[in-house]
């Protein structure tokens, strides 16, 4: 059985489909199994040890630029995919548009999410259910209840205690930047104001907690607003693996709805997440100590993402209303 899997994405949507390459190895051992990956979430692939072969897509050169550098880039991945012929083509994007880039592959059978009808495939994301569930019922022909929990892939880590000095007390880890971006993107809806994370910082402290403090190099812009804090600053200072390794000696993450949610499953690690536009229900991670806040209940908008656009919105009022106070008191629950 040879299958092919395309699923790009921001590295959070990556790691929710991980579950279901679990599912499918246990029940395919034997397969050969190739995935054509964006180069920023083939560390955790490759960590899984459970995928036999790579093929990297370098979506910005393809999306951006000049038309006929797109052009080469296409043709560039083209040669690296091959013509090849599966048993199955498995694609975790609904947009059609994913053919063309698969165009060298033939498929005995193309299984594809699909919003507008079953033109390209019979597989449907169902609003409300949880996106692990709807990958596993993509990758094969099972079906869970949204209440069924899934296994996680256990990932071979570099130690980060051998590259960085840790806290040298129990500490807790927040995330307030993530949402892919700097001030001014549309990310900034999933965020839960960073005053309010600095605020929850102070009582940590208050309380002989540490904090930690993580996230990518365009998270540099959090920093200021910790400055009067005694907090450990570890933003921009560890690669994928390591922040994954750092969070598994983590009493506790707190975090937007952002890569970080995610990587507390894969480190075995407590969160409590914090929603506003998006639906926990879908996205909050399985392990034991996930929990979440969702704010804005009495908002009709609520959730107003539909995995494409946020409504327009300039207040942020489901997150905005989220009280340090009601957050505190769900962290206490966890120290």
């Amino acid at each position: 059985m040879r299958i092919l899997i395309f699923k790009l994405g921001f590295i959070g949507d990556v790691i929710m489909s991980l579950p279901a390459l679990v599912e499918l190895r246990t029940r395919m051992p034997d397969a050969h199994i190739t995935w054509v990956v964006d180069r920023p979430a083939l560390p955790i692939l490759q960590a899984t040890q459970l995928i036999d072969e790579f093929v990297v897509l370098e979506e910005k050169k393809i999306a951006q630029g000049p038309l006929w550098k797109r052009g080469f880039e296409l043709l560039a991945f083209w040669k690296r995919l091959g013509i090849n012929r599966y048993d199955r083509i498995i694609v975790g994007h609904a947009d059609s548009k994913v053919r063309v880039l698969l165009l060298p592959a033939r498929g005995k059978q193309w299984r594809q999410f699909n919003r507008n009808g079953d033109a390209w495939g019979t597989i449907f994301p169902v609003p409300g259910r949880h996106h692990s569930h709807e990958f596993i019922k993509l990758f094969g022909d099972v079906s869970y209840p949204n209440t069924a929990t899934v296994t996680y892939p256990k990932l071979t880590l570099p130690d980060v205690k051998t590259s960085h000095p840790l806290p040298t007390t129990p500490f807790v880890t927040l995330a307030p930047g993530g949402t892919q971006s700097t001030p001014g993107g549309s990310g900034w809806l999933r965020r839960w104001p960073t005053e309010y994370y600095v605020a929850l910082a102070g009582r940590l402290l208050n309380e002989g907690y540490a904090v930690a403090l993580i996230g990518g190099k365009d998270d540099d812009w959090v920093t200021a607003h910790f400055d009067e804090l005694p907090v450990h600053n570890y933003i921009g200072k560890f690669p994928l693996l390591e922040t994954i390794s750092f969070l598994s000696y983590s009493r506790l993450l707190v975090t937007n709805d952002c890569g970080p949610l995610h990587f507390s499953a894969l480190a075995d690690t407590p969160v409590l997440g914090i929603f506003g536009p998006t639906n926990p229900q879908e996205k909050i991670p399985f392990h034991k100590g996930s929990s979440f806040v969702w704010g804005g209940e009495a908002l009709s908008c609520r959730p107003c993402y539909d995995n494409k656009v946020y409504a327009p919105c300039t207040l942020n009022t489901c997150l905005t209303s989220v009280p340090v106070d009601l957050v505190w008191q769900r962290v206490q629950t966890y120290l």
